[in-house]
């Protein structure tokens, strides 16, 4: 399920001034929890997505601070990036 509030959707601008969007959603996918971090620019020329499963899933206060380091962070970034399919939520 999509996790709307606690300002997960909130853009943040990076370094560079290159606004940045975030979904976050949440729920089990075969038996394991998994926690997916969508994130795209303004003009949707980059997007990505990072999985966290299991162990790996975070409390809502470190999804904060992965979703900033990912908007001001390029080389982090890349790590992520992946084709996105818009709406997400018919897609994901």
């Amino acid at each position: 399920m999509w996790w709307d509030g606690q300002n997960l959707d909130k853009p943040l601008d990076g370094p560079d001034g290159i606004r940045w969007f975030f979904r976050v959603w949440h729920g089990t996918v075969e038996g394991v929890h998994c926690q997916r971090l969508f994130f795209w620019n303004e003009p949707k020329s980059e997007t990505g997505l990072v999985e966290l499963r299991g162990s790996e899933t975070l409390h809502v206060s470190r999804i904060k601070q992965w979703l900033a380091r990912i908007a001001r962070d390029a080389a982090h970034r890349r790590r992520f990036i992946r084709p996105l399919a818009f709406p997400l939520s018919r897609h994901w």
